[in-house]
């Protein structure tokens, strides 16, 4: 029987595998992507329930050139269409009795929390220039050093602005890095410094530790700016499934040999004599039938640490040893999926900062106004978030079937009334327009994705462990890559798609070299 080879073989069908298999496959390689689940995606993906649909994810997500290019590149630029909410977010802190509606433009940013707070608005621009500068010093291709490139890469950071030895001190953080700049005390000092955080919730980390390389990045990716034309905040129409089973047609479009197979499940990765990867056992989920896959090259968008413990072949130990040392986040989200009766007239992003948030008042609850916009999901739709641990969920049932156990399904039910009703009081009519509901737990997500702790974002964004010093795309093991959001550049829609991106251009050169 003909051994079935491909030039690349990909092990998870989320936004860093569909990337990287769209770049691989416009450069005319064979590529096969196999997923578990019933569709390609992973938490970039729609879902229906009793008629009506809803967004996993994606509330939003910063374009910059980079990500523009990548469209281009695989040809899905016409594809997809990016909204702009315009409004920016209304961001509520009930502790400080804030309520501001903040600017979704750099050019208006300062102006618009001077004017609020009363206050000079120099070091407001201080910061925002920084945030500019950060941007444009940063090579996204950088991300694809490892070893002593790192280093020369730092150092060149370093030499176009050294103000950028704050993103190298590791003891250094969002809330350091904004301190740097305001240095006003009292209530309005203090009122002020959460204005200016109050997206770090947004980036599954604690504000005291969440690096301030990446909130910068973040940032400056997130505000448009109207002087180059570049970035801004935007939700693709039709959802996040939409920007993933775009990709998924541009695989198979290149090709009629290129295929995508869900509900098909890794086994195992296998090693040649030498200790190279060089093919993948899998199962088909309906038939129970096993397969093996030979290929060139294998990329692993999976959560590294159950890829390392349940994938690779015992004798690849060195890797084993180098994932051991980040730092997994162990913050999760309940999701309430609402659809609405009607649009209902609020902000397009709403944070509300209370302390009747019960599980993490000082990052508080966020609330996606989907009818806002011209969402193009197939009706009105909103959805609230807010932090929480799996912990929270412990021995319901004990057999794992949280599913059909009434504790699980009447607290899920208590949360979601009670934090309808706490939303309903900065979201007018969301109440009264609720026609059904649905809610995801980190139990939810961690069946979903096998990602430890039910954490959809990786590892955590802390400096040391961010920017360079995140995992690299190229692993040890020869012929294995990752992406994903373990990996450079890190977490969310905008890194992801960048991971998968570059992680391609690694595969496609070392083919080519050979």
């Amino acid at each position: 029987m003909k051994q079935e080879i491909y030039d690349i073989v990909i092990v998870g069908a989320g936004l860093g595998g569909l990337s990287a298999g769209a770049k691989c496959a416009k450069a005319g390689k064979s590529v096969l992507l196999i997923d578990k689940e019933p569709q390609s995606g992973g938490m970039a993906a729609n879902f229906t329930r009793k008629g009506f649909e809803f967004d996993i994810s994606l509330n939003s997500f910063g374009v910059n050139s980079e990500i523009r290019k990548f469209f281009h590149d695989v040809g899905i630029e016409d594809r997809i269409e990016l909204v702009s909410p315009e409004s920016g977010q209304r961001y509520i802190n009930t502790f400080d009795n804030t309520d501001i509606n903040l600017s979704a433009r750099k050019s208006s940013y300062a102006e618009n929390i001077s004017q609020y707070l009363g206050i000079d608005k120099k070091p407001l621009d201080k910061y925002m220039e920084y945030l500019k500068r950060t941007g444009r010093n940063l090579d996204i291709n950088s991300i694809k050093c490892n070893g002593l490139a790192k280093i020369t890469e730092a150092i060149k950071t370093l030499l176009r602005d050294p103000s950028c030895i704050l993103h190298i001190n590791s003891k250094k953080s969002a809330e350091d890095l904004i301190g740097s700049f305001i240095t006003m005390n009292g209530a309005t000092g203090r009122k002020l410094r959460h204005i200016l955080l109050s997206r770090f919730n947004c980036f599954d980390e604690d504000y005291k530790t969440l690096s301030p390389f990446f909130f910068s990045i973040a940032m400056d990716t997130l505000l448009a700016d109207d002087e180059s034309g570049t970035n801004g905040e935007y939700y693709i129409k039709g959802g996040s499934g939409k920007l993933s089973s775009t990709l998924a047609d541009a695989i198979t479009a290149c090709s009629a040999g290129n295929r995508i197979l869900t509900r098909h499940k890794a086994v195992k990765l296998i090693a040649d004599d030498h200790n190279r990867i060089c093919g993948v056992d899998y199962i088909d989920m309906k038939s129970k039938r096993h397969q093996t896959v030979f290929a060139k090259k294998v990329i692993v968008n999976a959560p590294i640490p159950h890829a390392v413990s349940q994938l690779l072949p015992t004798q690849c130990i060195r890797i084993r040893k180098h994932a051991r040392r980040y730092r997994l986040s162990q913050r999760s989200s309940v999701q309430i999926y609402i659809a609405l009766k009607n649009s209902i007239q609020s902000a397009y992003n709403t944070a509300l900062v209370d302390p009747a948030v019960r599980h993490c008042p000082e990052t508080g609850v966020s609330i996606t106004n989907y009818s806002a916009i011209d969402s193009g999901l197939a009706q009105p739709a909103a959805t609230i978030r807010f932090y929480d641990h799996i912990s929270s969920w412990a021995g319901m049932d004990e057999s794992g079937n949280w599913k059909k156990h009434d504790r699980y399904t009447e607290q899920k039910a208590k949360w979601a009334e009670y934090y309808i009703d706490l939303c309903d009081r900065v979201v007018p009519k969301l109440k009264e327009n609720a026609l059904y509901y649905n809610v995801a737990t980190p139990v939810s997500i961690q069946r979903h994705i096998n990602s430890p702790y039910g954490s959809y974002y990786g590892y955590s964004q802390t400096a040391g462990q961010t920017g360079m010093d995140r995992m690299d795309l190229k692993s040890c093991v020869p012929n294995l890559f990752f992406a994903g959001a373990y990996t450079k550049p890190g977490l969310g829609v905008t890194c992801t798609l960048l991971s998968g991106d570059k992680c391609a251009d690694l595969v496609l050169a070392e083919l080519d070299r050979k």
